[in-house]
């Protein structure tokens, strides 16, 4: 199997404009069998033009389609945004949805093609020779870093957004302190301070209000290597998303290192994936400050919390995810008269 990109970016002018000749002589010139489009905004960029896609290709390829979004979701959409994820959704042969609540709400709202969607997880983007979490010479991660060997690290690792809890964390922290904790919240990654918007901005400004700035270390954008280096020198990572708790690169990369991971708990049959692993049951600051303190109080938990991690990983690795891709295409050729 070769996997090759023929367009990074799409939009209906750029289709008029040139590109959707070229990816016409593309798929034909390249004896194309099947075509993969991948959405990777976790929100569609509303009144965008960039779903009509799947619609134009139908007319000018006639190749079987898969479609992934990493989470999708759409409120108070234009009627070009709306026109085009119908016709997407219309058009292909499976959708692909990393969001488990997104996709039963996909299912539940449109029946019709529900048989078409599937659920996917996220994959890790730690390099595969990156170190593994261990408790023993945890301070001398530390110190390579030039954090505070004597102090407890909770980490936070990607990007700033509304639904993933990080004002929970931040009021959990004020809280863990209060009680003459000396936790540090490492917020790993992210974007560099004078390329942050004005929630992100929010945030930093929280922490200055609730007067923890100096508990809090910001390490900007990081290359992977350098975030995993990061996440192991942390006593434990917490992630208090708001929606979609198993859809995160972040999650996968926390547990593909074997990091003590606490988690927002998914719903159903969904918490089975992180089964043994400490979740929260609700985001509420004081119940997240909670956890934390208890795994921090009990190296026994803390231990049985990493080896639970490292359980869990085989549902975020790379080469689970690629052959369940992998049987789709097998499936979908077979169906079409393809192989």
């Amino acid at each position: 199997v070769r996997v090759e990109p023929i367009v990074r970016n799409w939009s209906l002018r750029r289709a008029f404009g040139g590109n959707l000749s070229a990816v016409r002589d593309a798929l034909r010139n390249r004896r194309v069998d099947l075509v993969h489009l991948i959405y990777p905004d976790p929100f569609l960029r509303y009144d965008s033009d960039s779903y009509h896609l799947p619609f134009l290709l139908k007319f000018v390829a006639g190749r079987p389609l898969v479609v992934t979004f990493f989470g999708f979701g759409v409120t108070n959409a234009g009627i070009l945004t709306n026109a085009g994820l119908l016709s997407l959704f219309a058009t292909a042969d499976r959708v692909v949805i990393t969001d488990a609540d997104l996709l039963r709400r996909f299912q539940r709202t449109l029946p019709w093609w529900a048989a078409k969607a599937r659920g996917c997880v996220v994959g890790s983007i730690a390099p595969t020779d990156a170190p593994r979490w261990t408790q023993s010479r945890l301070d001398e991660r530390k110190s390579s870093l030039g954090l505070d060997p004597g102090a407890r690290h909770i980490g936070f690792f990607g990007f700033w957004s509304p639904d993933k809890g990080l004002e929970n964390l931040l009021e959990a922290q004020r809280l863990l302190r209060q009680e003459g904790r000396r936790t540090v919240l490492v917020l790993i990654g992210g974007r560099a301070p004078d390329h942050r918007i004005a929630y992100e901005n929010g945030v930093i400004g929280l922490g200055e209000r609730l007067g923890i700035s100096d508990t809090i270390v910001e390490t900007g954008p990081l290359a992977a290597h350098h975030v995993a280096r990061y996440m192991v020198a942390m006593d434990l990572c917490a992630l208090p998303f708001k929606v979609n708790p198993l859809g995160r690169s972040s999650l996968a990369l926390s547990l593909g290192l074997g990091v003590p991971t606490l988690v927002t708990r998914p719903s159903g049959h969904d918490a089975e994936l992180l089964e043994g692993s400490p979740t929260l049951a609700s985001i509420d600051p004081a119940e997240i400050a909670r956890s934390i303190a208890r795994l921090l109080d009990d190296p026994v938990a803390l231990q049985a919390a990493a080896a639970s991690a490292s359980r869990a990983a085989r549902h975020w690795s790379w080469d689970e995810i690629v052959s369940g891709y992998a049987e789709m295409y097998d499936d979908l050729l077979r169906k079409k008269g393809r192989t």
